[in-house]
């Protein structure tokens, strides 16, 4: 689909991505480890020294310990480096354009004066992750001008994804391995037509760049804000 253009106000707005990046990651993994060793060997075998425990109730007291331990200074840990430790990557939107910077790689912009394509699609989380639980939405939009692609996405609550501008615009993704129930036939056409949109998840799956929910809302609501016919108007078969 293709959108018809407003002018855009020269005020930047800068998004920092990836707030899960993998060195984010590693970090909190490695203090859950350490952290759970010293609940295990060190913290409380002190603790049992002046506590009356013995038998079940000792190791009852050790394993919930050690759990809460590991469990509290890695959420200390992601919660202190959230602030400090960016990945690098940003998404600046100035005028007319939208820029994926990136420390290792070459900027790319996209002119929202100039045509340009977009997809916007979301998925449910079927298996929870660490930061993902089950039920929530992958929401995305894939923005393309010529060879330039950028693909903002995010991981957002249902109620919170379904209150954004243009949520109508943004279509399910059918699994392919999810058979449909009984008078939901119509979803195997359905599927057969999501190539599209088939192929920017696999983009976004590669190339994707995260974004905090409220950052993701905001810059959907910023293209919102500047292209009020989106998606209808301006739409190019």
């Amino acid at each position: 689909m293709h959108l018809a253009h407003g002018s855009l106000p020269t005020l930047k707005q800068t998004y920092h991505l990836d707030p899960n990046h993998v060195g984010l990651r590693l970090a909190v993994l490695f203090a859950m480890i350490v952290s759970a060793g010293l609940g295990m060997f060190v913290i409380m075998p002190a603790a049992l020294h002046v506590l009356p425990f013995t038998g079940v109730p000792e190791l009852c007291f050790t394993v919930v310990g050690t759990l809460l331990i590991g469990i509290g200074a890695s959420w200390a840990v992601e919660t202190a480096l959230r602030s400090i430790w960016p990945s690098g990557r940003v998404l600046e939107v100035e005028g007319n354009a939208v820029t994926l910077r990136r420390p290792s790689a070459e900027a790319v912009t996209i002119d929202l004066g100039s045509r340009t394509n977009v997809l916007a699609w979301y998925f449910v989380i079927r298996r929870g992750r660490t930061w993902v639980p089950r039920g929530w939405y992958c929401v995305a939009c894939c923005l393309t001008q010529d060879e330039r692609v950028i693909i903002p996405y995010s991981f957002v609550k249902p109620d919170i994804a379904r209150a954004m501008p243009q949520w109508p615009a943004f279509e399910e993704l059918i699994s392919r391995k999810q058979a449909p129930r009984p008078g939901e036939e119509h979803l195997l056409k359905k599927v057969g037509e999501q190539g599209q949109i088939r192929a920017a998840e696999r983009d976004r799956w590669e190339d994707g760049v995260e974004m905090r929910v409220e950052d993701f809302a905001a810059f959907v609501a910023l293209l919102d804000a500047r292209m009020p016919d989106w998606p209808a108007a301006g739409t190019a078969e």
